[in-house]
This record gives structure tokens, sequence and C-alpha cells, in this order.
């Protein structure tokens, strides 16, 4: 979703922080989680996702990994385990850029 991404790069401009975004095709779960546990193993601070793959994905990872952080925009998920903010609608993209801002070191978000 374009307006994440712009989101993302709004709120990184503004409060100093390396936001990058990494586009990886995936059309399931088990096809997102080998992506995003890489991501976990280079220490972004925030990692968000877009879609079911992805959404469907963060869970598992979550539980296996509690240090790691995620925002995951994905209408189909209902509930989220510790470590992840679950977001969907119309102030998705607001939300996003308010969890980026509120990083507290100047590091990585990706997704």
């Amino acid at each position: 979703m374009a307006e994440i991404w712009a989101a993302m790069q709004s709120a990184g401009t503004r409060s100093g922080k390396n936001v990058q975004q990494v586009i990886q095709p995936a059309g399931s779960a088990e096809q997102a989680q080998p992506y995003l546990a890489g991501l976990i193993s280079q220490r972004c601070d925030l990692i968000v996702t877009v879609g079911s793959a992805f959404g469907q994905a963060v869970p598992a990872l979550a539980k296996a990994d509690p240090a790691a952080r995620f925002v995951t925009v994905d209408a189909s998920l209902t509930g989220a385990p510790g470590g992840v903010t679950l977001l969907g609608g119309d102030g998705a993209a607001a939300r996003v850029g308010e969890q980026v801002q509120g990083l507290r070191r100047a590091g990585g978000a990706g997704g």
C-alpha cells in the first residue's frame, strides 16, 4: 500500500529514522516466514508488513522471538500476540507513521 510507505517515509524524515522499503512477493505465510526471519536476524527495530501472506506469518515469528517488533496491516487477522501491533482500515497509514516516529533510537524500520 503506497499510503503506508508514504507515512513511513514521512515519519522517518521527521524523526531521523532509517526507513527502508523492501518488496518481497509471497503468496502464503510459508513463503513469507523465511523473509521475515531474515529481517529479524538483521535486528530491524520495527518490521511493518502489508497483506495477508505476511500478516499470517507474523504471529508465529513474534512468538518465537519476543524481542522482535511488528506492525501488521492485515484486515484478515483478528488477534495478535505481544510485540505485534495489528492495524487495518482508514487510519492505518497514520498509525504506522506514529509507530515509526516512536522508535527510541535511530535504527531501521523496514517492511
